[in-house]
This record gives structure tokens, C-alpha cells and sequence, in this order.
């Protein structure tokens, strides 16, 4: 898409009418590059977005192009950077009055929040009118907010368990639906996670998801959730395994410029 655009579109009139359409092949572009690793192209195609949506000041652009760079951010590990990012699309969907805007930009800004250990901030962030079937009966946030991914994250960092994994159910229900693969990925993560954060009588259930997570992550090739799966395995097995896994994710992680997983996984490795 955005090598057709350069190359059908030379009249700088019909560009400049075109343009929220280059921006918001550039934020999904952006998202493509994060799944596989590659933080570095994807955050010249985010920033390229975000470049483009504010000079031309188009509303929709700026809060979509704002969404997909503190996600690409939230990724890499880079948890303190996001939170501004979130915070402007958030005013900016707000002053617009962009109520899908509003949505996902809070729900990304409370996420940020309750990562850094802000959850009163987090709560207060988080959007007020939650639909009475959860976020995911939201046909919106199947694309920006990646089939519930968004809103089960946000949820799990703030410990609310049951809203998490109703909205990981339903996401996994139309993700496998639909055959959006690379989107259970991260949903069978989120789901380990939550069992884990249920206590010991949930880990072997656990276990099978990291498992799922970990051949289809290798599958597709996407490279941070295949190191997040051999970390999740290895604070489960704590065994002669869990250190092969460690390892694996510690080098994915450095390989990828992840350094905030590569302090979370050198920790276990101490332990």
C-alpha cells in the first residue's frame, strides 16, 4: 500500500487529499514490524504516521497514528515513553469529541499507568462507558485494539482477572473465527498470564497455552512473543528446563533491543 501510493500519486493535490491514508498505512505498517521484532522500522513507520497526521491536522489520523506508536513503544518495553504519546491522541480524540479515539487512547494511557505502578492514575484513565458485553463486542477494536489484546492487557496489569479473561475469551472466540492468527498469539499469552496470577492449581493450564503461544509465535515469526512464551515457560517449569528457556529469551530479547525484558529474564536467571 504505501509503495502504490508513492507511485500512482503525482499530482501534490490529489497527495495532500490522500495523505490521512498514507498515515494510517504507515501506523499499520508500524504494527507489522513490532510483531516480527523489528522496533527500529517500525518506529520510523509509526513516527512517519504521527509526522504526517499532525501536519495536516487531520483528527482520526492523529489520535490512530498516536494509538499505534505507544502500542509499537509498549512492545519494545520502553513502559515510561508511552504514556505521553497515549495522553496526546487522548486529548486530541477528546477536543474532536472521537469517541472510538477516546477509547482506545484511555485504555492505552491507563495501561501505561498501571505498568509503571500508577493504578490510581490507571483507574481513574481508564474509559467510564465499558460496554455491558466487554470491548470486544466492539467491531472497532478487532483492528486498533488487536481482537481484545488492548483491553485484556490493560485489565491484567490492573489485576482485574475476570474482566481480563472475558475479554480474552471473546477475543480468541472471533480471532480463531476469523483465522486472524497472529492475534492469538498474544491472547493465549494473556491467558497463561491470568491463570498464572490465579495460583498454582491453574499451571498446567497455563503451560498449555505458553504452549500454543509458542508454536504459533514461531509459525508466524513473531519474534518478541516467541521470547515472551519461553519466559513464561521458564518461571513455570523451574527446572533443568527453565534455564534453556531463560537463555533463549534473554538473547531474543537482547537481539531485539528489548532491555527492559532483558532485565526482567537476567532476573529470573539470578533467582
Amino acid at each position: 500500500g504505501v509503495e502504490l501510493f508513492s507511485a500512482t500519486l503525482v499530482n501534490r493535490e490529489t497527495q495532500q487529499s490522500a495523505l490521512p491514508i498514507r498515515a494510517n498505512l504507515r501506523a499499520w505498517q508500524a504494527e507489522a514490524y513490532a510483531a516480527l521484532g523489528e522496533f527500529g522500522a517500525a518506529l520510523t513507520s509509526a513516527a512517519e504516521a504521527q509526522q504526517i497526521a499532525d501536519e495536516i491536522d487531520h483528527p482520526q489520523s492523529r489520535w490512530l497514528a498516536s494509538a499505534y506508536l505507544g502500542h509499537v513503544l509498549l512492545e519494545k518495553g520502553e513502559i515510561d515513553a508511552p504514556a505521553g504519546t497515549y495522553a496526546s491522541g487522548l486529548a486530541n480524540a477528546k477536543d474532536r469529541d472521537l469517541i472510538q479515539g477516546v477509547r482506545v487512547t484511555s485504555l492505552g494511557l491507563a495501561h501505561c499507568w498501571f505498568l509503571v505502578g500508577r493504578a490510581a492514575e490507571g483507574m481513574k484513565t481508564m474509559p467510564e462507558d465499558r460496554p455491558p458485553g466487554g470491548w470486544g463486542t466492539l467491531n472497532f477494536l478487532r483492528s486498533v485494539g488487536r481482537y481484545g489484546v488492548l483491553p485484556a492487557s490493560t485489565y491484567l496489569a490492573a489485576g482485574l482477572l475476570d474482566e481480563a479473561q472475558a475479554e480474552i475469551a471473546h477475543g480468541l472466540a472471533v480471532a480463531t473465527a476469523v483465522k486472524a492468527r497472529a492475534y492469538q498469539v498474544p491472547l493465549f499469552r494473556l491467558h497463561a498470564e491470568a491463570l498464572v496470577m490465579r495460583g498454582s492449581d491453574h499451571r498446567d493450564e497455563a503451560r498449555r497455552y505458553w504452549r500454543q503461544s509458542l508454536e504459533l509465535a514461531t509459525d508466524l515469526g513473531m519474534r518478541p512473543e516467541l521470547a515472551h512464551a519461553h519466559l513464561g515457560l521458564a518461571r513455570l517449569l523451574r527446572d533443568a528446563g527453565a534455564r534453556e528457556h531463560l537463555t533463549t529469551a534473554t538473547t531474543m530479547y537482547r537481539e531485539m533491543g528489548m532491555t527492559y525484558w532483558v532485565e526482567k529474564a537476567q532476573a529470573e536467571l539470578k533467582d
